[in-house]
């Protein structure tokens, strides 16, 4: 269940998300919590070989704006077919002052492949790839530290990783020790306290469905007893509008 489910649609006009980025393969992968089709997955009648993952260049210091990081990977097909593979690369940040996920898909790119043959595969990540969004300073911020390039089939077949340490000039915060639940999201206890700190602000008072006034919508008054055949009615000529049955 997400957890704006508790806040939608409710008896106000506020829909609280307090999952953040806690959604999808983010949460999924970041928990280890195993999922019968991973983000990413996808199936082919040959089989890829991944081999030498390689930083070719991103030694700049410091790592700002203007840098990037270029890394190099062959993949073969291995298989008696023809096929396709997406290759997939992901970002993750070792020890981060924000909650952040264990992995990220910074870039990815389609290969065709004829049985044997092999490719060099290059990818280009730019300082936005290692970069969160900092609220308090309005701007994208990747802090000095240890990252991890994985490059896989998917997020969770990830079939080679490189580390690499990164100087940009902006050492880590503390972390917030109210956002303690956020860095465990397995726990999903994304009480009022947590949810105000990743806000940064108190969170605002709900305004409440009624009374109903000229701004009320139509899902306002629904389910009312004038409002839901005028609900139905609108409803139905949207649905026709839309060319469906």
């Amino acid at each position: 269940m997400c957890q704006s489910q508790p806040y939608f649609p409710g008896t106000t006009k506020q829909v609280q998300y307090r999952e953040a980025i806690w959604v999808g393969y983010r949460y999924f992968d970041t928990t280890n919590t195993k999922t019968l089709f991973p983000f990413g997955h996808g199936l082919s009648y040959t089989n890829f070989t991944y081999y030498h993952l390689t930083l070719l260049s991103g030694d700049k210091s410091p790592f700002d704006e203007s840098a990037s990081i270029k890394l190099q990977i062959t993949i073969t097909n291995t298989g008696n077919r023809a096929g396709a593979e997406v290759v997939q690369c992901y970002v993750g940040q070792k020890s981060p002052s924000q909650p952040r996920p264990a992995k990220e898909l910074k870039a990815f790119e389609k290969v065709f492949l004829e049985p044997g043959e092999s490719k060099e595969v290059v990818f280009e990540l730019d300082y936005r790839a290692f970069a969160y969004w900092h609220k308090n300073k309005a701007t994208w911020v990747a802090e000095s530290g240890e990252y991890q390039i994985h490059i896989g089939s998917s997020v969770e077949d990830i079939r080679d990783t490189a580390s690499i340490a990164l100087d940009t000039g902006i050492t880590a915060e503390q972390p917030n020790s109210a956002l303690a639940t956020y860095f465990t999201p397995a726990k999903r206890d994304f009480n009022d306290a947590a949810f105000s700190a990743l806000l940064g602000y108190d969170i605002p008072t709900p305004t409440p469905i009624t009374p109903y006034t000229v701004n009320s919508t139509l899902g306002d008054i629904a389910n009312e007893p004038l409002g839901k055949p005028l609900f139905d009615s609108m409803l139905s000529v949207f649905t026709k509008m839309m060319g469906e049955t």
